[in-house]
């Protein structure tokens, strides 16, 4: 990490330095005072910049998110039970963020820690409500490709799951959030979408 600080320094003080030469030769003054005073404005300036840079590089603008996990287990017989899972989502304060896809992965463990099985399941209402003019009632629609569900800054929203798990089962709930931010997606390459990721354990009922 120093090194990458250190190496990253050097790349902004080397066209700092030319631009810094360029400004003394051509913006002589035949007061030293005068001189002085235009030289620490523009180190001043430049130090800005510099921070600017280091603080965009190393993550200023990177969208933040909350996430928050619940959940509540009921028996349904002696073998299986109900898993509902509640996934609370609060944006932060920094740009909006484009929801491209919400996935849950339950996977059962017995005892001993040995997986028994793995499963993706999709939240509830993920997909997009239409109304439709004509009768005011509600279509429901898959969500169109291209067509992102968008969170401002400050919104919060919630989805939901259920599936249902072995009743002597550990059960490991983890969440992975696709999304872009709008207009210019910075951290996006390719098709490749910032990704958030959150996970929690879910115990036997004692009863």
């Amino acid at each position: 990490m120093k090194r990458k600080t250190i190496l990253f320094a050097g790349l902004l003080a080397i066209p700092g330095l030319f631009f810094l030469g360029l400004y003394l030769q051509y913006n002589r003054s035949s007061d030293p005072l005068k001189e002085i005073e235009q030289l620490f404005k523009v180190l001043a300036l430049y130090a800005a910049f510099c921070f600017f840079v280091y603080k965009l590089i190393t993550g200023w603008l990177i969208i933040n998110l909350k996430i928050k996990l619940d959940q509540n287990r009921t028996h349904i017989d002696k073998s299986f039970d109900y898993l509902a899972i509640s996934l609370n989502i609060e944006k932060g304060p920094t740009d909006s963020v484009w929801l491209k896809d919400i996935q849950l992965k339950v996977r059962s463990f017995d005892q001993q820690g040995s997986e028994l099985e793995s499963k993706i399941i999709r939240p509830i209402g993920f997909q997009r409500s239409e109304i439709n003019l004509s009768d005011q009632n509600a279509i429901w629609t898959e969500q169109k490709e291209n067509r992102l569900m968008t969170i401002s800054p400050g919104e919060a929203t919630s989805f939901s799951a259920f599936t249902t798990v072995a009743r002597e089962c550990v059960i490991s709930v983890e969440v992975l959030i696709l999304g872009t931010r709008p207009f210019y997606g910075l951290e996006k390459a390719g098709d490749e979408y910032i990704q958030w990721k959150a996970s929690m354990i879910v115990l036997p009922n004692s009863d």
